[in-house]
C-alpha cells in the first residue's frame, strides 16, 4: 500500500488558507493521496512546531506570514531564490536535511504572464521589504530588463537600504521617490490584515497603472479598493500567484507539475 504523503502549511493567521484545497486538487490530478494540514504557530513556538512536523513523518511544509525568514534560518540547503531573499515559503525534508525554496517570485511572474502584464519599459514599485518582497525583487532582477526600473518603499527605511546593498550592482533597483508615478505597484505588505487605514503615498499611480496585491480574496481587497480610489486603472489580487507558487511547491515535493488553469474556479474564485 502506498503511504499517504504528509504535507502542510504553517503561519499566523492560518484559518483563511486555501492551500489544503489547492494541494488536494493537485493530488487528485496526480493520482495520489495526501494529508495537508494547517498549523497555527507563534514566534516562540515556530521552530519547535516545524521540528515536530518533520519528526512525525512530514515531508513538505509551506510557510506563510510571518515566518518566511525564520524558516530560512532553519534550512540546511537553501535554493538560490531563498538564499538571495533570506526567506522561504517551502521546506522539504530529504536525506535528513531540511531544504528551503522560495516559489513566491516565480509564481508571481507566472500570474503576471497569465494576466498579460508586460514588464518591458515600465516602472515598478514594490511596497514592503519582507520575504515575499525580496523573492519578487530577486526574480525581477534575474530578468535583466534594462528598460525597467524597480523602486522599493517601506516604512522602515533601513530594511530598504539592506535590500539595496544586496543589489548594489543593479542600477535599476532604487529607493522610492515620491516625485515619481509608477506603472505597476505591488503590495507585499500585510496591510490588509493588520492596518485599519492604508497609509501608503497616494500619488503613485499613473492613468494606466496596475495595482497587484499579494493578499487574496474573492472580492476586492482593502488594498485594491484603495488603489482604485487613488487612480489605478486595473487591480489584481494574489489568488493566481497563490495557485502558481503552490504548483511549484507541489512539484518540489512530488516531482509532478500540476495543471493550474482550472484551480481558481474549482475553489470558487
Amino acid at each position: 500500500m502506498v503511504e499517504m504523503k504528509k504535507l502542510g502549511v504553517i503561519g499566523n493567521p492560518i484559518k483563511h488558507s486555501l492551500s489544503p484545497e489547492i494541494h488536494t486538487i493537485f493530488a487528485r490530478e496526480h493520482g495520489i493521496d495526501i494529508s495537508y494540514t494547517k498549523i497555527e504557530s507563534t514566534i516562540d513556538s515556530f521552530n519547535k512546531d516545524v521540528e515536530e512536523f518533520f519528526q512525525n513523518d512530514g515531508i513538505g511544509l509551506n510557510i506563510t506570514l510571518p515566518f518566511k525568514e525564520m524558516a530560512y534560518n532553519l534550512s540546511d540547503e537553501p535554493d538560490d531564490y531563498s538564499r538571495k531573499s533570506e526567506s522561504c515559503n517551502t521546506l522539504l525534508k530529504k536525506n535528513g536535511n531540511l531544504q528551503s525554496f522560495s516559489t513566491d517570485g516565480l509564481g508571481f511572474l507566472k500570474d503576471l504572464s497569465n494576466n498579460k502584464i508586460d514588464l518591458e519599459n515600465i516602472s515598478i514599485l514594490i511596497l514592503g521589504a519582507g520575504g515575499s518582497a525580496k523573492s519578487i525583487i530577486k526574480v525581477l532582477d534575474d530578468l535583466k530588463l534594462s528598460s525597467t526600473q524597480l523602486s522599493i518603499y517601506n516604512r522602515t527605511e533601513s530594511k530598504v537600504e539592506e535590500i539595496l546593498d544586496k543589489y548594489k550592482t543593479s542600477k535599476n533597483i532604487i529607493k522610492f521617490d515620491n516625485k515619481l508615478k509608477y506603472d505597476l505597484i505591488i503590495n507585499c505588505t500585510s496591510v490588509n490584515i493588520i492596518d485599519d487605514v492604508i497609509c501608503f503615498p497616494p500619488n503613485i499611480f499613473k492613468d494606466k497603472s496596475v495595482a497587484y496585491d499579494l493578499f487574496y480574496s474573492n472580492k476586492d481587497t482593502k488594498f485594491e479598493e484603495w488603489a482604485k480610489q487613488c487612480g489605478a486603472e486595473k487591480t489584481i489580487n494574489g489568488i493566481g500567484m497563490l495557485i502558481e507558487q503552490a504548483a511549484l511547491s507541489y512539484n518540489i515535493w512530488n516531482d509532478f507539475m500540476p495543471t493550474t488553469s482550472t484551480v481558481k474556479s474549482e475553489i470558487g474564485y
